[in-house]
């Protein structure tokens, strides 16, 4: 175990109580490691037995795969009502972590089971005493059984957050609106042998893990300035500790390539999260792939040392337990964002870095010998425009379609019931154009000029109202800006309506945004009725 974990286990220790200290069964991977990985089938009836033995313990159904198979979520807690309804009762953080979302990256799955047992029953169990955890172990079965990074139809859930197709990120998405998780734990694996790097230029990669926290523009400061300038060089500075070579997330696919960070994009889970108000941090550890190991693709040693980083991220979340509280909860309930409350940011992208151009590699080449070398650094977050947030929008056309996707959001909107005038920004597209080059296989994004006109004009019953005074208001904004880089409107399947005259969105002025607010608080009643009926206790499964 880890210095730093250990310490707080000795801090801890003498409260345990003695009903928790019952031994618990190895996990399927751990009694049989150089076997084939067990199935999905069998790591649930494993999450069931741990509920069935420990009184910390319940299983929650989340929802279901795209393949019909159940994603479950382990709730570890010391709080009855957290078991019982997901809400905790006293001010422990809840901690979620999720393993596999990509299913060809096993080690995850295996980690946060054996961490389940090891807080159930080992020297975590005194985490409980500052955290309730939700433990996705396997967020993508399918994949899992399959082989395969994808689900079973071939999405990828972990980019898919601005849309919101995939069963899984629906699941994922209403897993982050049921638990209001204060930290957010992603788990990878990344491998060592890259596309043409190795087959043409003849080197791995060698990095045994890395780590990300939530890098967009427009997540809330404090709390991104905490990610990334206290907790992240804590985490890299801890791991290294124990001889584990550890770095901030790159990925190098070309000795010509420049060296970026983790994507910037609200599409994916680590910044959809931390938009939502979690610290999320990604694990991106070294996967080996083909060679001679003492087990299959050497899977026992990436376990461990993928279980080592996550004990030592979640040894600093319970030093950092009150200042992370704060600044989650903060981030929540009073977004500020880098360019002031009211604003956010248009587009962004990496470019080269101004007072570090280059930066030193240590690779392998095709006999083993480590060699270093020099690439360009593109890690430098270039911003370009604001928005303004109003203060609220309307929707006056295909507004079936915009309510499945608003309530798979988690955003509350009204549905006008009678004629009433509005004053609004009416909206339609004056020119678009592909914004940047794009490689084979990746997205393409448009640059899009709006021409905008103040009207007056009577909403009609069915027409949405949005007030953007709710947790969700900033990314309200960043989602129904045409013009934003993570705009809806970019999302493939819906770009069609940005030919619409005007735009079936329409932000609204100050004047009329006081009908939104009335709306809203008509709203309230009925949705804290569907919030509650949604957090009725279940029954325990142990």
């Amino acid at each position: 175990m880890s210095i730093c974990c250990g310490r707080l286990v000795g801090a801890l220790l003498l409260s345990l109580p003695l009903w928790a200290q019952a031994a618990l069964p190895l996990t399927p991977f751990e009694q049989a490691p150089t076997r084939p990985l067990p199935h999905s089938t069998q790591i649930s009836s494993y999450l069931h037995l741990l509920a069935h033995q420990s009184r910390l313990a319940t299983v929650a159904a989340l929802g279901t795969s795209a393949g019909g198979r159940p994603v479950e979520a382990l709730l570890v807690s010391e709080d009855p009502a957290f078991l019982q309804s997901g809400k905790p009762e006293g001010d422990r953080l809840t901690v979620m972590l999720l393993g596999s979302q990509h299913g060809n990256e096993p080690s995850g799955t295996e980690v946060l089971q054996i961490i389940a047992r090891r807080v159930l029953d080992g020297e975590l169990t005194p985490l409980l005493q500052k955290m309730n955890f939700v433990i996705v172990a396997l967020a993508n079965p399918d994949g899992r059984d399959l082989n395969r990074r994808l689900n079973a139809k071939d999405e990828n859930p972990n980019l898919d957050f601005i849309a919101v197709e995939s069963p899984e990120t629906r699941i994922y998405i209403d897993a982050l609106a049921r638990f209001q998780p204060d930290v957010v734990m992603d788990l990878h694996e990344t491998w060592n042998d890259k596309w043409p790097m190795t087959p043409r230029e003849g080197f791995l990669t060698t990095t045994d893990a890395q780590f990300e926290v939530g890098n967009n523009p427009n997540l809330d400061a404090q709390l991104s300035q905490y990610a990334n300038h206290a907790f992240l060089p804590a985490l890299i500075e801890a791991v290294q500790a124990q001889g584990i070579p550890s770095q901030r997330y790159n990925e190098i696919y070309s000795l010509h390539d420049p060296v970026r960070r983790g994507g910037l994009s609200l599409s994916n889970f680590r910044n959809y999260a931390a938009m939502q108000g979690s610290l999320t941090v990604l694990f991106e550890n070294r996967h080996d792939g083909a060679g001679t190991f003492p087990t299959p693709e050497n899977i026992a040693e990436r376990v461990r040392k993928q279980r080592i980083s996550v004990e030592e991220a979640l040894a600093l979340v319970a030093r950092d337990d009150s200042q992370i509280r704060h600044l989650s909860r903060e981030a929540r309930f009073r977004w500020r964002g880098v360019e002031g409350d009211d604003k956010f940011v248009m587009q962004y992208a990496f470019a080269p870095n101004p007072t570090e151009p280059t930066t030193a590699v240590t690779l392998a080449d095709r006999t083993g010998k480590r060699v270093v070398k020099t690439f360009r650094r593109e890690d430098y977050v270039a911003l370009q425009g604001t928005g303004a947030i109003p203060e609220g929008y309307v929707i006056r056309a295909q507004t079936n379609r915009f309510r499945e996707w608003l309530d798979r959001h988690h955003i509350d909107y009204q549905v006008v019931s009678q004629p009433e005038k509005v004053e609004l920004t009416q909206q339609r597209v004056a020119s678009m154009k592909i914004g940047a080059q794009t490689k084979p296989g990746t997205r393409d994004w448009l640059d899009v000029t709006l021409d905008e006109k103040v009207v007056q004009t009577n909403l009609q019953p069915g027409d949405l109202l949005i007030s953007t005074e709710q947790p969700q208001g900033a990314l309200i904004s960043i989602m129904l800006d045409p013009r934003s880089a993570n705009s809806l409107y970019q999302e493939p399947t819906w770009r069609a309506l940005l030919m619409s005259n005007p735009l079936p969105t329409a932000p609204l002025l100050a004047d009329s945004a006081d009908l939104a607010k009335r709306e809203a608080a008509k709203g309230n009643k009925a949705r804290l009725a569907k919030d509650n009926k949604a957090a009725k206790p279940s029954q325990p499964a142990g």
